[in-house]
């Protein structure tokens, strides 16, 4: 997808060709066009400033195939926010929408583990881009620390007729 720079590039060389060949109706796509991508690169970098992306703490150990529940918090500033999440603990992005109006939006991610022992959480991403994907940035949150995944225990259910079953009569 072609970004804020080659819309730019584009919209001079209309302008260019517009003035080299006196081409009056050049101007009005040209003069459109950087416009359109001075409005992207504007809204993106405003919008980046006043986000802040946080991880809150989660529990330090869950068992093996339970569900891992991870909070993030998006503050904002007056902008809509446009994006998408990208977390090691998710499959595939989220997308994020905010408008206007809400300036905090909890977000909860959740994952199960299958295997036990330690694991790193890593910071969570937040790619920041405008409507039309011409201008896009990423900000960080803080590393999400350890997780020791214990395993399961299943409790051992005495079955009728076996040696299991037998107490300590049975074994005099």
């Amino acid at each position: 997808m072609p970004g804020a720079r080659t819309t730019l590039a584009l919209a001079l060389a209309l302008i260019l060709c517009a003035a080299a060949f006196d081409a009056v109706s050049l101007y009005v796509p040209g003069v459109a066009l950087a416009l359109l991508a001075a409005g992207a690169l504007a809204w993106v970098e405003s919008t980046t400033r006043t986000v802040r992306l946080e991880r809150a703490r989660g529990p330090a150990s869950v068992v093996e195939g339970d569900t891992y529940v991870a909070r993030l918090l998006v503050r904002k500033g007056a902008l809509p926010l446009l994006g998408e999440l990208r977390d090691t603990l998710l499959d595939r992005p989220l997308p994020v929408r905010l408008g206007p109006g809400a300036r905090v939006e909890p977000l909860t991610v959740e994952a199960r583990f299958g295997r036990r022992g330690r694991h790193r959480i890593g910071a969570a991403k937040l790619l920041v881009r405008d409507p039309l994907s011409l201008r896009a940035r990423e900000l960080q949150s803080d590393e999400g620390g350890e997780l020791v995944v214990l395993p399961r225990i299943e409790p051992v259910l005495a079955g009728g007729g076996g040696r299991a079953g037998l107490g300590r009569r049975g074994l005099d």
